[in-house]
């Protein structure tokens, strides 16, 4: 008897031997026993889960077209990727009910639901997953129905897994003896795929493992001899021509919060009279890269200046950049890359930071010639919100086994051989990802399921480095951990681009015989470390080898490949265990060669998000409640990590073992010191003098006393124009500049506040604005005299008004 769940069937090997088929089970039993006729009361109306007896007719709990639905604003914010949607979607709160009817789709894509809210001029549908949908009309969700408890149509999961009547109950020795085994995938007679079990000790082959020479790429020609941050925008940053104009654009805008600053800096980042117009952009991403060579941490701690607590001085950030300069360009970064329709939306979505990304790209294949191997993983981008849900940010990934845990989660892929990241793609909301391109596409395999999540993310970018499919090219391999490793995604590579892939497969197990495996592994071998089991098929074309390797006890990884070979490789697996007295051993073991291939490449992008965010760590020397500016911090990082990378494989040897923080001040060392102004001993300039009144006599008022000292009298006090710039109280003060009678600081603020370069008089004989510097006669009205004693200019006067044209 061969039961609907036996999908496995083994053949033994010539000459045949009976083998004992399973013993039915109590299901297959249940479903070949003749059931007698329903009874009416059997028949009747199904009770509602919560015991209420509301009788629901059929297929009233599933969705469907024309069905109407509710989900919480929320929800249906989270499956937008439109700044303007989201905008309309602003004034509702988080947790308000939205109704609509649903007009197409399934519950594996998603449903497109029209919602009420919706006008003529927006989108018709909005797609929404179906877990997310409640069954009903708002007026209709009274907490009575049980229907938004109840998805009969959404698919379960398929983890490809066995039940437990699929394997037979066979002996050891009829497992050794087995050939092949057939997974059946559909109902029909036929619908099956055949894998050939391989016998102990064969090593089958599909062409030889790829060597290190075989996936070298070809990298452009660099001249080392340069300075290094002109290496580093050339070849490595994303391209940041018209920056400074689009900078000055968005700060200048109206509706910009930065704007009030902006003016009143007189700054610009577009230099129109340098050579390299953009240079002052690239002078504050140095700042960036130089933030984590200093002990000091944040904009305050950088811009400090002074002798330090330890035995460096304070960083001084002041001598590159205005302080203030340096919060607007924070700020204005990212929408240097967005596209100006976004620049001031309400909401942001991910099409603000994705040009960033794009441009990284398109540095990477600048840099790169040719590439034929590429390895997939994912990186962390810190980010905890604090006030908000996902802290400004469309949507937050959290995966408990990563470092950093919370934040922005990135596909990419880098090169193996340089260790550069070559490709990213953001981790969106999972209805989003399923609009991307190369989702929901037909496969080859032969009950043509369509591409899900993993086969898309590996396709686009495998797509996205080596190009479309060509004939005669040379070997491309792409390698990938367990999220990319299966069947589908390993044919899909082969057919559609001409790629030869390997990966490690753990849940994604549809077509793959992984218990199959695992039983022929136990009962070859007692011992089962540093043996392995292989399996081979062909489907739609592509010859695939499956393979289980033991690499302890305990432990055993499973592989699927389209090329390479299992003899054992040269590089041996190293164990390190405790023995009964606490001495610890050291075990090599054999493994195979394509799977050993695959193992010395993966570790690369966790070694390089290792060095950004555990050494370079650039996120603790700026933090900052801005996430856009976040993930620009963690780009920068990226950039310095790859140059890091790529003058290793330099064969320099001033660059062998370079440390990232060495590279990042290696980088910063192309910052330009600004020229600010320095406190000059004017010679012969007097000092300040009292406020004085029309007649040139100190300008005193009367203090209130307390009957004693009523006529006593105090000099006259003002507030300083100078510390008005730089504080938001005013600071008063009795003196003036004698020349044009400016109210002014006696004490040396600079001395005081580590911000301020020089005192409030210096400041004030330095000024170029013409409301405010030191002129005669002010521009302010006053009332003058003939008894003034200060009609004419002092002689030192010229001196200080030739310095300021020249600083002007």
């Amino acid at each position: 008897m061969t039961t609907r769940a036996s999908a496995v069937v083994y053949q033994p090997a010539v000459p045949p031997q009976p083998i004992a088929l399973p013993l039915p089970t109590a299901a297959s039993v249940a479903r070949e026993t003749p059931q007698p006729a329903p009874t009416p009361a059997a028949s009747a109306a199904p009770q509602s889960k919560k015991g209420k007896g509301k009788a629901r007719e059929p297929g009233a709990g599933r969705l469907s077209k024309k069905k109407r639905v509710t989900t919480t604003v929320s929800t249906l914010r989270a499956c937008v990727d439109d700044s303007h949607m989201l905008d309309r979607l602003q004034p509702f709160r988080r947790q308000s009910k939205l109704a609509g009817t649903i007009m197409s789709g399934d519950s594996v894509n998603g449903w497109h639901v029209k919602w009420d809210i919706l006008g003529p001029d927006e989108p018709n549908t909005i797609l929404v997953d179906g877990k997310r949908l409640t069954l009903g009309d708002v007026a209709q969700d009274d907490g009575d129905d049980d229907d938004d408890e109840d998805f009969d149509d959404l698919p379960q999961k398929d983890t490809g897994k066995n039940t437990a009547t699929l394997f037979p109950d066979m002996s050891p020795a009829g497992l050794r003896a087995a050939t092949e085994c057939k997974v059946v995938y559909g109902k029909k007679d036929g619908e099956h795929l055949t894998w050939v079990i391989h016998r102990d000790g064969d090593r089958p082959s599909l062409g030889e493992t790829p060597s290190a020479d075989d996936v070298a790429p070809e990298i452009v020609d660099i001249d080392w001899s340069r300075p290094l941050h002109e290496i580093f925008f050339e070849y490595v940053f994303p391209d940041l021509d018209g920056h400074g104009a689009l900078m000055d654009q968005w700060l200048s805008d109206k509706r910009c919060k930065w704007k009030s600053t902006y003016d009143d800096c007189g700054f610009k980042f577009d230099q129109v009279g340098d050579a390299d117009r953009d240079w002052f952009v690239k002078q504050c991403y140095l700042i960036l890269i130089a933030g984590p060579t200093e002990v000091e941490v944040g904009v305050e701690g950088l811009w400090s200046k002074g002798k330090g607590d330890g035995r460096r001085p304070l960083p001084d950030f002041g001598r590159y950049v205005q302080k203030n300069v340096f919060k607007m360009f924070k700020a204005a970064a990212i929408f240097a890359f967005a596209p100006k329709e976004m620049w001031f939306t309400t909401t942001l979505t991910w099409g603000v930071f994705e040009p960033v990304l794009a441009k990284v790209h398109e540095r990477r294949r600048g840099l790169f010639k040719a590439i034929f191997a590429l390895l997939l993983d994912e990186t962390m981008v810190g980010w905890r919100p604090k006030n908000k849900e996902t802290g400004g940010l469309p949507n937050i990934t959290h995966e408990p086994r990563k470092p950093v845990s919370l934040g922005t989660m990135l596909r990419d892929a880098c090169e193996p051989a340089t260790g550069v990241l070559t490709y990213f793609q953001v981790v969106k909301d999972p209805v989003l990802m399923k609009q991307l391109p190369l989702f929901n596409m037909e496969t080859s395999l032969p009950d043509k399921k369509r591409t899900g999540t993993s086969v898309s993310e590996c396709l686009r970018a495998a797509e996205g480095v080596f190009g479309p499919k060509c004939d005669g090219a040379p070997i491309r391999w792409v390698g990938g951990d367990a999220w990319f490793g299966s069947v589908t995604t390993a044919v899909e590579l082969k057919t559609r681009l001409g790629v030869d892939s390997t990966f490690i497969v753990k849940n994604n197990t549809r077509f793959f015989p992984k218990e199959q495996l695992r039983l022929i592994l136990d009962a070859r071998h007692n011992d089962q470390r540093g043996q392995w089991a292989v399996m081979s098929t062909e489907v739609g074309g592509v010859k695939l080898m499956a393979i289980a390797y033991a690499w302890s006890t305990k432990g055993t990884s499973y592989f699927i490949t389209t090329i390479g070979d299992t003899a054992p490789g040269t590089t041996m697996y190293e164990v390190r265990y405790e023995d009964d007295f606490g001495n610890v051993r050291v075990v090599d073991l054999p493994r195979p060669e394509i799977a050993s291939f695959l193992y010395s490449r993966l570790p690369l992008i966790d070694e390089h998000n290792r060095q950004r965010q555990h050494f370079l760590d650039m996120s603790a020397s700026w933090p900052t409640t801005d996430c856009w500016f976040r993930l620009i911090t963690a780009v920068v990082g990226i950039c310095v990590v790859d140059l890091m990378y790529l003058m290793r494989c330099s064969n320099k040897p001033a660059y062998e073992g370079l440390r990232v923080v060495k590279v990042a001040d290696m980088v910063s060392m192309g910052l330009r010191l600004r020229d600010r102004h320095e406190a000059l001993d004017f010679e012969g300039a007097p000092v300040l003098e009292r406020h004085r009144d029309a007649r040139g006599r100190v300008a005193t008022k009367r203090r209130n006393g307390d009957g004693v000292n009523d006529r006593q009298t105090l000099p006259t006090q003002k507030s300083c124009w100078s510390c008005r710039v730089w504080y938001k109280n005013y600071v008063s003060t009795s003196y003036a500049c004698p020349t044009c009678g400016q109210a002014l600081c006696k004490v040396d603020r600079s001395k005081q506040d580590p911000t301020r370069e020089i005192s409030c008089y210096e400041e004030h004989l330095r000024d170029t604005n013409p409301a405010t510097k030191c002129q005669i006669p002010r521009p302010a009205k006053r009332r003058k005299t003939e008894e003034d004693p200060r009609p004419e200019k002092p002689p030192w006067y010229g001196q200080a008004a030739a310095s300021a044209e020249i600083a002007e």
